[in-house]
């Protein structure tokens, strides 16, 4: 959640330039529709849904390594 709004804030304060208005604009309106896709039509329903979904496989990945760990300990 942190990525994705560190690079909504970061799109917003590009607007700022009069030159990079137009491609500030145009892509938030991008980065909000591809949120809204995995949100069924809300963008922040989205965000929570891939950020939940980067959560669940971040955590059966450390699972994994930490039963492999323990597997190579003692097989060593």
């Amino acid at each position: 959640m942190l990525l994705v709004g560190a690079c909504l804030l970061l799109v917003c304060v590009i607007g700022y330039f009069p030159p990079l208005q137009e491609l500030s604009a145009v892509t938030l309106h991008r980065i909000l529709h591809f949120l809204s896709i995995f949100g069924s039509g809300t963008s922040f329903r989205g965000l929570c849904v891939i950020s939940l979904t980067c959560s669940f496989v971040g955590g059966l990945f450390d699972t994994y390594a930490y039963y492999r760990c323990q597997i190579l300990r003692i097989n060593s």
